[in-house]
Formats: C-alpha cells, structure tokens, sequence
C-alpha cells in the first residue's frame, strides 16, 4: 500500500465519520446547542432584571446616604457642642479635685515628718540611754568613753528625719 493510499481511506474514514455525525448526531447536538441557547437567553433576562433591581436599590441607597449625612452633620454639630461643655466642667472639677489632692498630701506629709521626727528621737534616746548604762557598768576610762561616743555618733548620724 501506498502513501497515496493511506490518504485516500483517511479521506474516506473522515467522510464516512462526517456522515455519521450528521445522520445521527446532528439532531442531539443542535438540541444540545438550543438548550444551551435558551439558557443563556434566560440567564441574560435574569442578569437584566437583577440588575434594574440593583439600580432602584442604588438610588434609594444614594438618598439613604444623603439623610444619614444630614443627620450625621447634625449629631457632629450637637457632639461638639457636648464636648465643649464637658471640657469645661472636667476642667472645673479637675481643678477643684486638684487642690483636695494637694491639701491631702501637705496633711499626710505634715504626719509623716512628725511621725519620722519622733521615731528618730525615740530611736536617740534609746541609744544614749543604753550608751549611759554601759558606761555606768563598765565604769568607763576615758578610751573607752570616746569609743563610745564615736559609736553613739555614727549610728544618730543614720537616722535622719
């Protein structure tokens, strides 16, 4: 066989094919085509009458946003109205609250410096009498007595009001 011949019974296949798809096929696949057609056809309407729908709701949307833009103008102007009235009684109270602050604090300061002043006092009084009593016991020399001294210093220069 021939190159020739090959090409001549692909032609005859492909017409043999062509023939059968248009005998038997061509009814199915044009009902196939129709159908796809009408739905299509059907989907545009649908897609026409969404989008009608959508541009009714856009234009009501568009008067809904212009209320609520006079209303928001008007709620702003009424809030910054509030805010300044606000301000000047936080400032007032403030102010008022600042000075019950202070006052309290002098007062508290006032009891510590006094509380901190007699515990010191107490704190030297305590040591110049134990210092009084181990000079008494020891009956002190005069070494002694300095060394004493010395320590009864150091330990009042640490206690500070």
């Amino acid at each position: 066989m021939s190159w020739s011949d090959s090409g001549l019974w692909a032609f005859i296949n492909f017409v043999v094919l062509a023939f059968l798809i248009v005998k038997y096929g061509a009814k199915p696949i044009g009902n196939i085509f129709k159908a796809r057609q009408e739905d299509v056809e059907r989907a545009v309407a649908a897609a026409d009458r969404a989008l009608g729908e959508a541009q009714q709701t856009l234009a009501e949307a568009k008067q809904v946003e212009a209320q609520e833009a006079r209303i928001l103008g008007d709620v702003h102007a009424g809030a910054r109205t509030l805010a300044a009235s606000l301000a000047a009684d936080i400032d007032r109270e403030s102010v008022n609250e600042a000075e019950h602050v202070k006052a309290a604090a002098r007062a508290e300061i006032e009891r510590e410096r006094h509380a901190l002043l007699s515990e010191a006092r107490a704190t030297l009084l305590r040591e110049a009498f134990a210092l009084a009593e181990q000079r008494i016991r020891d009956g002190m020399s005069p070494e002694r007595h300095r060394e004493l001294f010395e320590e009864f210093a150091g330990k009042a220069g640490e206690v500070r009001p």
